[in-house]
């Protein structure tokens, strides 16, 4: 599921650490959604992921399918 959410997060962490040291009054901010077929696995690696990360504000969203628009 993380694939198809592109959750993507290799060193996250790491950059968010190295811009706080460099920017100290920095307020990171981010948003995430829960999509369909999560599995706690995959709940809990970016529990962990955003506990590293120690967001100033985030946001947390339940996934909600909307139909593709065609012209």
């Amino acid at each position: 599921m993380p694939m198809r959410m592109r959750r993507g997060h290799g060193g996250s962490a790491c950059k968010v650490d190295t811009l706080r040291e460099n920017i100290p009054d920095m307020v990171f901010r981010t948003t995430f959604i829960g999509p369909p077929g999560e599995t706690a696995a995959d709940f809990a690696e970016l529990e962990e992921v955003r506990a590293a990360c120690r967001a100033s504000i985030t946001g947390v969203f339940r996934y909600s399918h909307e139909r593709t628009r065609t012209r």
